[in-house]
């Protein structure tokens, strides 16, 4: 039996390392491509829209706005990033509506929204998040009335997955950071329960502030310390001094500690830390 044991654990290694040498194998062989493309065309690919649109030029706007959005979208993974990208340094209101949907769907994509694997599918799909997406339906609603979609509540986003066994998490737990994003821009209320730490991020996002039952409740009381401290909300300093000396936890008293330092406090706690280290 011990024999058959350690045989086993030796095929299985054996598995692994074969699978992690192909997997770097062939990521090096994708980056010699594309280094090659920026000096002209690989010997095994005739598509120059595929390459225009996998590795855009310097201006990427110029590529995102012209060409169609399935094409741009479908040249392959982490085209989300190009599109976003793209439009980060405009302001919504200078983004043509011909790029609308490409942009909505690669936001939507980071909000945790399945990719599409054909057309069909990603037609559907954009028209669905552009409907349920802020800022972009207020976007279209401003620019032409009625050739905005129908409101509606963001799509449910896929199972998350454990990194070790890539089998479906038994808390079926999801970002908070992403829970919170999805609930402050879907244009309908989310059809999913939200759990209080998600709507507590989301209305700290939005300018509110934690109530008392949150200052008093153990993980609430930390993570707000945390996110009024990444908004750099310094009229909330007071809070997050006393969650940092009478939290609910030793956790929560930490991460508002670490909170206040970064907000700008000099606080005596802070001062008799810092000394220490």
């Amino acid at each position: 039996m011990t024999l058959c044991i350690a045989l086993a654990m030796v095929v299985s290694h054996h598995r692994a390392t074969t699978a992690r040498s192909t997997t770097v194998a062939r990521t090096n062989r994708w980056a010699k491509t594309a280094i090659v493309t920026g000096q002209g065309q690989p010997p095994d690919t005739e598509s120059a829209t595929y390459w225009a649109a996998r590795m855009p030029a310097a201006d990427t706007n110029n590529t995102v706005q012209s060409m169609d959005p399935w094409t741009f979208w479908a040249a392959g993974a982490g085209q989300e990033v190009w599109a976003v990208t793209a439009m980060t340094d405009m302001d919504t209101t200078d983004i043509p509506t011909e790029s609308i949907p490409l942009v909505a769907f690669s936001t939507a994509s980071f909000l945790g929204i399945d990719l599409p694997e054909t057309e069909a599918h990603f037609d559907f799909l954009s028209k669905h998040v552009m409907g349920s997406l802020h800022p972009w339906r207020y976007t279209l609603l401003q620019r032409c009335g009625g050739c905005a979609p129908r409101a509606s509540p963001l799509p449910i986003v896929r199972e998350m997955w454990t990194p070790t066994t890539m089998g479906r998490n038994p808390l079926n737990s999801r970002s908070a950071t992403l829970a919170a994003e999805r609930l402050r821009r879907s244009v309908l209320t989310l059809t999913q329960e939200q759990v209080p730490l998600t709507t507590m991020m989301a209305r700290i996002r939005d300018g509110g502030k934690p109530n008392v039952t949150e200052w008093n409740t153990r993980g609430l009381a930390g993570m707000a310390a945390l996110e009024l401290a990444m908004a750099q909300r310094t009229e909330s300093l007071p809070e997050v001094l006393d969650c940092a000396r009478r939290g609910p936890s030793r956790t929560d008293r930490i991460a508002a500690l670490w909170a206040a330092r970064a907000m700008g406090s000099t606080d005596p706690m802070i001062q008799q830390v810092v000394s220490a280290l």
